[in-house]
């Protein structure tokens, strides 16, 4: 049997349903930051320099460096266990762990925005001149205004220590090496960067020859180098091997950042009339 409310509880009941607080919901409001800069796409550094030509080039191609004063000399560079020296950071990689006979040259604020994309030169001197030619570019090399963030050199006190036939390589020639980067953070080099490097290759062989450094009879088979370098040669390790060939010379020949910062000054170097301006086939120190 169903029993009644009595009318007063319904009464209560619809006064409590009435009293009732609505339950409110928040207000979510997820905002979006899309002003957020996204990193730019990197592009190919050697199809975007085929577009570069030689007068982009030299227009910001500089004739002179602001040296750095706080550079150290070979001798401090050899005893290097990562000291500050003006702003780079040396170390002398044999000291520190015994397997590379290389002293690491390294801007402690690196200028270059891209990734290497191995453009690279080698300087080859006379074995008993590294010293004498580490203290003449080392400042131009670490000058503020250079486009050079990272170098190494051998350090020759280490040649008695390592195999003489597997290190002459980096012994009798090639003891600096000098890694180029893109400048820009798409990845590639911009007409200011490729003038600045081609104005500090022509200022390095000017301050050898000045300092009476001799050259290499031992430069690198795998590189290539125009008629008017004495001292630096180029190489792409991307794009090349060690070893050193005709037809890889011709290849690196063709790189465009070699074209760009290897051109001579007219008025410097004069080309004789049906002269050829590129490099020997095969390199003459490769005979």
């Amino acid at each position: 049997m169903q029993r009644r409310r009595h009318p007063c509880v319904s009464i209560l009941d619809r006064k409590q349903e009435n009293n009732v607080m609505p339950v409110s919901k928040p207000m979510l409001s997820l905002k979006l930051n899309t002003s957020i800069a996204q990193a730019p796409l990197k592009k190919n550094a050697e199809a975007e320099l085929r577009h570069m030509n030689h007068a982009e080039v030299r227009a910001h191609t500089p004739t002179r460096f602001t040296l750095n004063h706080r550079a150290p000399t070979y001798e401090v560079a050899q005893r290097a266990l990562g000291e500050n020296h003006g702003g780079w950071t040396a170390v002398n990689q044999f000291k520190m762990t015994g397997t590379d006979m290389f002293i690491h040259m390294d801007r402690r604020e690196p200028r270059s925005k891209g990734d290497f994309v191995g453009d690279k030169f080698h300087l080859s001197v006379a074995p008993r001149h590294v010293a004498s030619a580490f203290d003449a570019i080392g400042k131009l090399l670490q000058a503020d205004d250079s486009p050079v963030d990272k170098w190494k050199v051998t350090d020759m006190s280490c040649v008695h220590t390592y195999s003489p036939a597997r290190h002459a390589r980096v012994t009798q020639g090639a003891q600096f090496t000098l890694y180029a980067k893109p400048d820009r953070a798409d990845n590639t080099y911009s007409p200011e960067y490729m003038g600045k490097m081609r104005g500090m290759i022509s200022s390095i062989e000017r301050e050898l020859h000045a300092a009476g450094v001799q050259q290499s009879n031992n430069r690198p088979s795998s590189d290539v180098a125009p008629r008017h370098w004495a001292y630096a040669s180029y190489r792409n390790e991307h794009r090349s091997e060690r070893a050193g060939s005709s037809s890889q010379a011709n290849e690196l020949e063709k790189e465009p950042f070699f074209k760009l910062v290897s051109f001579p000054d007219v008025a410097a170097s004069p080309v004789k009339s049906g002269a050829s301006s590129r490099s020997l086939m095969p390199p003459p120190w490769t005979r």
